[in-house]
């Protein structure tokens, strides 16, 4: 069958050749003092829980090297370098003899510098080219700004050229740009993942990757769980496009082989080892080591002070306030907060501090910055931060990544940002040039709860391993597109893509999606690359809000704006000046990718989206089968043959939809009110300064009350097919799981007089329910180190139906191939599950071995002991 149907593959046949056979203790809350503070000491002084100090750092230099060109030599005297830091001199050693080299230096340490001068060199010298990937475009325009100052003063005739290609690249200039002949073009992933399509038509990409010598992967700490696969597979596709145009060589190696890769990365717990995997080069046995792993920075740090401050309800309102302080003393910084909605509350209620005070100009020095901004408003931001003009921001995680913001004196984290990793990319924003202050500020959410009781983890705590797989669907979609490129060559096949590739292979080719020609070539016609979603999720697509005349005014995925800019929303976005502006949502259209928007005067109203999810089984792949539950209490349970306990697992191909069904709508007020967590009164709207009911400080704050409730006729959808893996318990099973928990029911009672809060969990769920839900968290937890996925990349819910009581593991993604290896590895996860919790100390589940950050059950129905029984019993050898 000539493979040029536009009908996409059959990834659920595909998926069956293969598988066929709370502890949340009321917080005393944030700030309890008589009057309003009047300077950070006394704003902090009451609810510091813990204080460390971070040690400054002398530099340790090195003199430039020898043999670096002289009109390097030269741009380095020009710019003030008369020396290198000791591990950029050792990057620069490493490069030049041919090593591939992973650095892990902190922030701001230079490793962008140690990095070019080898590659420079070697332009310079031997004409090679360099691909330097970026995992974000504003990062990708920040370091050609900075690799570019360097370049400008080599002279002209000998200047290496550097361009930034990404999305936002015009295609005329694309093409005038390739024309040029660069050295080094600084990407995203998505891009090239696209531009190889169209390499057998452009003489000037062929001559390029011909030249290929040097790959940069910048912020590899991001590439894990789908987006890390993803990229992993792109370097294999370049790797076979460089063999393709690259002249044969003498010694009978191939082109790609000579590639060297530089891996810049954060902290990680297994940089050599993801370092190794992203590349494709494992360490061969008998052979000297390829990889140099460089970890200890030698460049100055001024040291820093963290400040962990205790939990408050009124998170928003504290960050606010600190904010207003720490400039009032002339300090500069940056906030990170976990939503777009978070950022711009947190910048309102600066602007609101400052105008009570009667300081109407604090809020013009402050700007909020996330993805949705425009890449031009993004730019000017950052622009307006180095020159003083912007001395705070309020973020996103979209500059978490090592964009060059200048040096800041504070960071201020609000609420836990998910990962170790991410807290000290967080707070290494500051204290590089002067000593800076950073604040880790928990709101009452169960991981931020956790962080905020053990705060040695934040700076001590091993930072988390960095994982990600090339499951079935991924690696079929890459093969497709490697297919269109270059093709690929049968004897090659395992080479690039592993031995799992024959197997998709031979059903591409029953289905008629790939060909083989008489040289053994695999080749197909299409556009499959559309049918890749590099970072994950659900529909990447991009929604353009336009103005009330038709001026774009930011961008956002489908999936944002779906929750963010329905009909009759209240939105609220930032100019070019920096000033927030409101807006009435007038329609969304979901066919033109476009939402139009209404310019308001600003008011105290929001609205927030109501929604829910929904799934949707319609093809089984797999199963059901069966895992004996190796239990020992009564003979009747105990009892082996077709009335043994047992849990049942299918594997299925469904919908998962979320759902958009109507919003609510608020109204805030910033009034002085009590904020004792514990008080009737909390949060209600006192004008004294202490609250008549408890007694405590009462302190001005952000109120909000829903107003009305707004049901859609119809519903906003959106949805993806992805496998998922159903488990739940046959009679006998739930009969041992309702005799568990009467059992430790009654222990409780005779134990205590009262129930402990942290085991009423047993008598609001049943057995079944409590036993589910808790091995669904405990099971994600294992996920990353058993099939190598990130804890992102797949979700747990509890679903009623036809079962009984199911819990449903679903890939986040549908390529992640999370699902599929809890399928037909369930007893080995449950194993690793085990060990994972009983390695932690505490009695009934906590946020390191239990609480899954963004449980779509709300963590409630949790009980660690029953999960470990049941895990015990699924893990043993099944007989």
């Amino acid at each position: 069958m000539n493979p040029t149907s536009k009908t996409p593959p059959d990834y659920g046949m595909l998926l069956q050749q293969f598988y066929g056979i709370k502890e949340t203790a009321a917080q005393p809350d944030l700030n309890q003092e008589d009057e309003t503070p009047e300077t950070v000491q006394d704003l902090i002084a009451s609810v510091v829980t813990h204080q460390e100090t971070v040690a400054a750092q002398n530099p340790k230099l090195i003199e430039l090297p020898e043999d670096l060109p002289p009109s390097l030599t030269k741009a380095l005297n020009y710019r003030g370098i008369h020396a290198l830091y000791s591990h950029q001199n050792f990057a620069y050693a490493a490069i030049n003899e041919g090593k591939d080299v992973v650095i892990t230096t902190a922030t701001a340490s230079g490793k962008t510098l140690g990095t070019f001068l080898a590659i420079l060199k070697g332009i310079i010298e031997q004409n090679h080219c360099c691909l330097a990937f970026y995992n974000l475009k504003a990062l990708a325009s920040d370091q050609a700004t900075n690799i570019t100052e360097l370049l400008s003063t080599i002279p002209e005739q000998i200047r290496p050229r550097f361009h930034k290609l990404t999305g936002d690249t015009p295609t005329q200039m694309r093409k005038e740009i390739l024309a040029s002949e660069p050295h080094i073009l600084g990407v995203t992933p998505e891009f090239l993942h696209y531009q190889l399509r169209t390499t057998w038509k452009s003489a000037h990409w062929q001559t390029f990757l011909s030249r290929l010598k040097y790959i940069v992967l910048d912020e590899a700490h991001t590439l894990r769980g789908v987006f890390g696969g993803n990229v992993h597979m792109l370097i294999q596709r370049i790797k076979l496009a460089v063999d393709h145009y690259a002249p044969a060589r003498s010694d009978g190696s191939l082109p790609s082989d000579h590639l060297q890769f530089v891996v810049l990365s954060a902290t990680c717990g297994n940089a050599v080892e993801h370092c190794r995997h992203l590349t494709g080069r494992p360490k061969q046995k008998g052979k000297p080591s390829r990889l140099v792993w460089i970890e200890k920075s030698g460049a100055i740090s001024a040291g820093k002070d963290l400040f962990v401050l205790r939990p408050s309800a009124s998170s928003h309102s504290e960050t606010a306030k600190l904010v207003y302080h720490l400039m009032q003393q002339g300090k500069t910084g940056i906030v990170f907060t976990n939503s777009i909605s978070s950022v711009k509350t947190i910048y309102n209620l600066i602007n609101k501090e400052s105008q009570r005070r009667g300081l109407n100009n604090i809020g013009s020095q402050v700007v909020t910055y996330y993805s949705a901004l425009r890449a031009q408003q993004r730019e000017d931001i950052l622009e307006q931060v180095r020159d003083g003009r912007t001395r705070w921001l309020i973020s996103t995680e979209a500059l978490e990544s090592g964009i060059d913001i200048a040096s800041l004196d504070c960071s201020i984290v609000r609420g836990w940002p998910g990962s170790v990793q991410s807290f000290r990319q967080a707070i290494g924003r500051c204290g590089r040039q002067n000593p800076g202050f950073a604040f880790y500020l928990p709101t009452t959410k169960v991981m931020d709860l956790y962080y905020a009781t053990h705060p040695a983890l934040l700076l001590h705590g091993a930072a988390e391993v960095i994982t990600f797989q090339v499951p079935v669907l991924l690696l079929a979609k890459h093969i497709l597109c490697a297919a269109v490129e270059t093709g690929i060559p049968v004897s090659k096949l395992k080479h690039y893509f592993g031995s799992d590739a024959f197997k998709v292979v031979q059903e591409l080719l029953r289905q008629g999606q790939i060909s083989r020609n008489r040289s053994s070539i695999l080749w197909t016609k299409g556009f499959p690359h559309r049918d890749l979603n590099f970072r994950g999720g659900f529909n990447q697509s991009l929604v353009s809000l336009l103005d009330q005349d038709g001026e774009e005014i930011e961008q956002m995925s489908q999936e944002i704006a779906q929750r963010e800019v329905f009909q009759n929303a209240i939105y609220r976005c930032q100019n070019g000046e920096g000033k927030m502006l409101t807006y009435h949502v007038l329609d969304l259209d979901l066919e033109t990718k476009s939402a139009r928007l209404k310019q308001i005067t600003d008011t105290d109203t929001f609205t927030q989206a109501t929604t829910h999810s929904e799934l949707n089984i319609h093809t089984r792949v797999a199963g059901p089968s069966s895992i004996d539950i190796e239990v020992a209490t009564d003979e009747a349970i105990a009892a082996r043959g077709p009335d043994a306990p047992c849990l049942n697992l299918e594997m299925a191909w469904a919908d998962i939809r979320y759902v958009v069904d109507g919003y609510d709508v608020f109204a805030r007020r910033y009034e002085r009110a009590c904020v004792n967590q514990g008080c009737l009164k909390f949060h209600a709207a006192i004008s004294v300064t202490r609250c008549s009911n408890c007694g405590k400080p009462t302190r001005y704050t952000e109120i909000t009350q829903m107003v009305d409730t707004i049901v859609f006729d119809q519903p906003s959808k959106i949805e993806m097919t992805t496998p998922v893996v159903e488990v739940y318990f046959n009679k006998v099973a739930r009969k041992w799981l309702e005799h568990i928990t009467r059992s430790l029911k009654s222990q409780i009672k005779q134990e205590t007089k009262e129930i402990p809060k942290e085991y009423r969990s047993l008598w609001e769920f049943s057995g079944e329910y409590l036993a589910l839900h808790t091995i669904g968290h405990q099971l994600l937890k294992a996920f990353p180190i058993v099939v190598r996925s990130d804890t992102r990349d797949a979700n747990f819910q509890i679903y009623n139906n036809e079962k009984g009581i199911t819990g449903v593991f679903y890939n986040v993604t549908p390529e992640s191939g999370v699902v599929e290896n809890l399928f037909t590895r369930l007893p080995e996860v449950a194993r690793k599950a085990g060990e994972i919790a009983q390695t932690c100390s505490c009695k009934t589940g906590c946020g390191n071995c239990l609480i899954q950050h963004g449980c779509p059950d709300g963590n409630t129905g949790l009980l660690k002991s029953i999960g470990l029984q049941l895990l015990d019993a699924i893990s043993q050898p099944q007989k």
